[in-house]
Formats: structure tokens, sequence, C-alpha cells
């Protein structure tokens, strides 16, 4: 396999499209991208549902300030919110 360095975005966008119109297997999109062929089934559904976009960055660890953490406590621990038996089947 090739090195195992990060794929751009849209490498790995037309790999997919290439994968899913027929023009290559699912082997050879793994070999190309020099990935596990269940990453490419991986992408592939992420691609069905979140098309392209769902390759982009996505924001992590969202920093909360004190005062909205501070208000969803209160919330919580004023029953206010989704009581736990409305929860179920969610």
């Amino acid at each position: 396999m090739p090195n195992k360095g990060k794929l751009a975005v849209e490498e790995k966008v037309r790999l997919i499209e290439s994968y899913l119109s027929g023009k290559i297997g699912g082997i050879e999109a793994s070999r190309q991208a020099g990935v596990d062929y269940k990453t490419i089934a991986r992408w592939v559904s992420r691609y069905r549902t979140e098309g392209p976009t769902g390759f982009l960055p996505q924001e992590h660890d969202r920093a909360y300030s004190k005062e909205t953490k501070l208000s969803a406590v209160l919330d919580y621990l004023s029953g206010q919110g989704f009581p736990a038996e409305n929860m179920r089947g969610i």
C-alpha cells in the first residue's frame, strides 16, 4: 500500500465517486487510497448520507461559557428540559 498519509478531501470524493460509478472496485479504491477496504466502506456510507461535504473537517471540542454550563446544570436540577421518561424510544 502507498504511504499512509491523510488523503485530500477532493481525492476521497474522486475515489468514492469512481467506486460508486463502477469505474473501479472497492479493493482498487482501497489500494489507491492506501487504506483498508473497511475504510472505503465507511467513506461510501458517509458519502451516501452526507454527500461530499461529509469529508470536510468538522469542529470538535466545542467550548461553552461558564454561564451556559451553569444554566444547563440549573435547568437539569430544576427538572426543566427533557425528563428521562420522555427520552425512551429516541
